[in-house]
């Protein structure tokens, strides 16, 4: 995995899977975009298929970020990619309901895995 800091402690770009998933976790807004902007520019480059960018983790700020995922979504659309944003904040949502985008960026949420196990702890202690 190799990861590019933009600001010390403030947002990080994962690459996940090279030319398929990246990952965002902080806040990310004009300060900072360019290097998402880069990794994005250079998954949509050498990849195929799908390009996932999970937003899970990150909090969009300010419309240059909007702006960002937008124009990289047209970027892919002409390399014949599909962007596929996962897991947005609700704010991110409700920014791109506002600016009616929901029908032309794509969007899913990941499952949450159902546990293998359950083990309770804290209760009285055995007797035996």
């Amino acid at each position: 995995m190799v990861r590019a800091r933009t600001h010390p402690s403030v947002t990080t770009v994962e690459v996940v899977v090279p030319g398929a998933e990246l990952r965002v976790t902080g806040r990310l807004d004009a300060g900072n975009d360019h290097a998402l902007r880069e990794e994005l520019h250079r998954a949509i480059v050498f990849g195929e298929g799908e390009l996932i960018l999970d937003l899970a983790g990150a909090e969009i700020h300010d419309s240059t970020a909007l702006a960002l995922v937008a124009g990289v979504h047209h970027r892919a659309a002409r390399a014949g990619r599909t962007l596929v944003i996962v897991d947005p904040s609700d704010r991110f949502e409700r920014v791109v309901a506002a600016m009616r985008l929901g029908k032309v960026l794509q969007r899913r949420r990941r499952p949450v895995p159902e546990p293998v196990a359950t083990v309770t702890v804290g209760g009285p202690p055995a007797r035996g």
